[in-house]
């Protein structure tokens, strides 16, 4: 199995959008933070898509294997039962709906 880079990963994204589509992200989103409302449609999709819950995947990898290699369930990145990972999926498919905006507000 191939994956894609992170950086490969947004530049298909952002091709994929219609003058629709940068319309809204413009004028809807006007911060990073406002972003968090599309994990569950768009960041769901990044991350079946592109296969981030696959422990294979190097974009999450790492998380995998400190998941696998966690004391009693708690990894360094365990902050009050929640998972702040950098390489969780649902970070790396936030990460990538950012640079996806970036690229839109950006030009």
């Amino acid at each position: 199995m191939t994956y894609l880079t992170k950086e490969e990963i947004v530049d298909t994204l952002y091709a994929a959008l219609d003058q629709q589509d940068i319309n809204a992200l413009r004028s809807f989103y006007k911060t990073e933070d406002e972003l968090g409302i599309l994990h569950h449609g768009y960041g769901t999709y990044i991350r079946n898509h592109y296969k981030l819950w696959e422990a294979a995947n190097p974009l999450t990898y790492d998380w995998f294997y400190d998941c696998a290699h966690a004391v009693d369930g708690q990894h360094q990145y365990m902050i009050d039962g929640v998972d702040h990972h950098p390489q969780h999926p649902d970070q790396v498919s936030f990460d990538i709906i950012k640079a996806v905006w970036h690229k839109v507000v950006d030009v």
